[in-house]
Order: C-alpha cells, then structure tokens, then sequence
C-alpha cells in the first residue's frame, strides 16, 4: 500500500497553506495515482526529492493550477505538493 502526504501552497504571495497528514492511497498503481492526482490538482509542474546518502530520490510531483479565492473573483496559482511512499509491514 502505498501513503500519500499532501501540502499546498499559495505560490502568488508566497505561503504555505497547509499540510495532510500521510494516508492511505486507494490504489498501489503509481500510474493510476499520477492521473487521480493530475485530475485534481492540475498540470504537473516538477518531481519532488529528497538527498539520500548523497544521491536524488524520486519521491511524489508537484502540481499547478489556478484558483480563485473563496471571498473574491481574484485568482492565485496554487501549487499540491505530493509525496509518496510504501507502507511498511501489514
């Protein structure tokens, strides 16, 4: 089973605007995941890593797309960071 770990970011003015706590993912497909994730969350933009003993680990993407605020018709570019990894033991 594969975790899922989301943070999303208001990339117009520059702040994170919260983060998930890691969850169950409904598929092991990274593919089936890629394309849920796309769908929700808009275009991907980058990979995600991190530094492991000195090299790049792929480890989830970055998604982009445009939305307005809740209380104007003013747009900002939100960014959905998702990270991704196994689920050790059962």
């Amino acid at each position: 089973m594969l975790l899922i770990q989301e943070s999303w970011t208001n990339e117009t003015e520059g702040y994170l605007m919260g983060e998930s706590n890691e969850y169950e993912s409904f598929t092991d497909n990274v593919k089936e995941l890629f394309q849920k994730m796309q769908g929700l969350y808009g275009r991907c933009i980058s990979a995600c890593y991190i530094d492991l003993n000195g090299k790049s680990k792929k480890i989830g993407w970055v998604f982009e797309m445009k939305v307005n605020y809740e209380n104007t018709n003013e747009s900002y570019i939100h960014h959905t960071w998702i990270s991704i990894k196994e689920k050790k033991g059962k």
